[in-house]
């Protein structure tokens, strides 16, 4: 008798002490567990954050791209307008240096005229040799005179239709660089946009349904908040949810759009389910 005594009281301690070893396991286990959460929402709140600078960073940089692209057309505007102003002081001033050859050569020629009076009684025949010698100087000084010129406009002519051709192509490339930057964040606004009023208009449709269909559609029970499935992506709500648990598990269709149910229902939530 005393033996058994013994036996169920050793029995009584060993169950004792694996109770105390089990519930330390336990409560170590919860502490894990709530380190995890604490650790998982300092993660969230981190990314949220880090998302939150780096948004504004690109607004910033984009802010900064839009002043110094237009500060730099700007500049090339302003340094196409100096350069044209240069060409054409230059212009006009060999313009004058050819006027003012122009004119010497006009009074040689008058100045010759006169001496050629002045000789011809006595010195006709060698007055005319002369001439025609002089002439003939003349004219060759004048056509190479004429020659020198025509390279020289020809010369400025092409220089400053290669400089401009050169600064417009600048222009041109770095309007084409801009605007197809901005094309692109258009177009990544614009699908942004299209996506959000798609899920609004599902949102708005599945609300819609909702008001007007009180009871599951498969069962026929009424639908409450606390029943009533949302379906993932359509957005329809005319389900319970174990009949849309149900209906995930065999064909994994809404039933009234045929639309494929891509993840598991869920409870509607209460924000999105209008009054019967």
């Amino acid at each position: 008798m005393e033996l058994e005594v013994v036996s169920l009281s050793e029995k009584e301690q060993n169950f004792k002490i694996r109770k105390q070893a089990l519930c330390h396991q336990i409560e170590t286990r919860q502490k894990e567990i709530e380190d995890q959460q604490k650790r998982t929402q300092e993660m969230q709140e981190w990314f949220a954050k880090e998302e939150r600078t780096l948004l504004k960073k690109f607004e910033h940089d984009m802010d900064i791209m839009d002043k110094i692209s237009s500060a730099k057309e700007g500049e090339l505007m302003r340094q196409l307008e100096r350069d044209e102003k240069l060409r054409e002081n230059e212009t006009l001033s060999r313009m004058g240096q050819i006027e003012r050859r122009r004119q010497a050569l006009q009074e040689l020629k008058e100045s010759y005229e006169k001496f050629e009076e002045q000789k011809a009684l006595d010195k006709e025949a060698d007055a005319m040799a002369k001439r025609k010698n002089f002439m003939a100087e003349v004219r060759k000084a004048e056509a190479d005179f004429n020659e020198k010129i025509r390279v020289v406009e020809s010369s400025l002519q092409d220089q400053q239709q290669g400089e401009m051709i050169k600064l417009v192509d600048e222009i041109e490339h770095e309007k084409e660089a801009f605007y197809e930057e901005w094309l692109n964040e258009q177009e990544t606004l614009k699908k942004e946009a299209e996506e959000v009023k798609k899920q609004k208009e599902q949102l708005q449709k599945g609300n819609e349904e909702q008001s007007m269909t009180p009871e599951c559609m498969v069962c026929w029970d009424n639908l409450t908040p606390e029943n009533r499935a949302l379906l993932d992506p359509c957005g329809h709500a005319r389900l319970c949810v174990d009949c849309a648990l149900e209906v995930f598990k065999v064909k994994k269709e809404c039933p009234l759009c045929r639309q494929k149910i891509m993840k598991k229902p869920i409870l509607c939530p209460k924000s999105l389910q209008v009054a019967s």
